[in-house]
């Protein structure tokens, strides 16, 4: 059986990459992975790759959104604004102190007015964000964010592949996940693999709108339950 470090592994100094993704943090921290769903497990501090459950893995992007809006974000003075699949689910800029602090709050913040948009609609756009807001720089050999011809759906992925006579998924490592994911894999890419690394370029990762079900943050409105303070202090 594999080790877990052949499929993904943080880089030392020193150590040159060899597999297929490879991201470095803004803390300069460096790792590679040899999927999408391993490279997650990277970003997440989570082993991303064995979750089983559907909502789980929709779940543990949006907490990593939150933790990093709330933590390294806020840290250096950006406010940020999480979407999960239906909402606003996150506000960095949101107070839960006393009137009379929230003021200050505000002032901490660079972009007050303008928060950036951390999008947990899925794992896609959960890495896509992140690069976006510079959190992370990210090299590809398969252009699974660098892609301009997406189409959704398992039929001209690339990697949906012949094993044994049968279709075999080499991200999901399985032959049964095609009608599972079908209709909504978040790593679906068309284009042809490139011979080296190609870093991906922020500006140009397009719009999740070849998603079925995807719609912009912006139109999601049903605001988390716990987003804003239930009863703000008046102490």
């Amino acid at each position: 059986m594999p080790h877990i470090e052949d499929k993904r592994r943080f880089l030392n100094i020193d150590d040159q990459p060899t597999m297929p993704f490879v991201v470095e943090f803004a803390d300069g921290q460096r790792g590679e992975a040899i999927n999408s769903l391993y490279l997650m497990d990277l970003i997440t501090g989570e082993y991303f790759a064995d979750i089983d459950e559907v909502q789980t893995y929709y779940l543990v992007g949006v907490k990593t959104l939150r933790d990093l809006a709330a933590s390294t974000f806020a840290a250096t003075g950006v406010r940020a604004l999480v979407y999960d699949g239906v909402g606003p689910f996150y506000d960095n800029g949101i107070s839960r102190y006393k009137d009379e602090q929230e003021e200050e709050r505000e002032k901490l913040f660079t972009n007050s007015d303008h928060p950036i948009i951390l999008d947990g609609y899925d794992p896609w756009t959960v890495v896509a964000s992140l690069i976006r807001a510079g959190y992370m720089k990210l090299w590809e050999r398969y252009p699974v964010w660098s892609d301009k011809a997406k189409v959704q759906g398992c039929d001209g992925c690339i990697f949906k592949q012949d094993r044994d006579g049968k279709p075999y998924c080499t991200v999901w490592e399985s032959p049964n996940v095609f009608v599972l994911w079908n209709e909504s894999c978040a790593w679906v890419t068309n284009e042809a693999p490139y011979e080296d690394y190609h870093e991906v370029d922020p500006d140009a990762i397009i719009e999740a709108s070849y998603k079925l079900y995807w719609t912009e943050p912006e139109k999601r409105t049903k605001e988390y339950i716990g987003l804003r303070p239930a009863s703000p202090d008046k102490d």
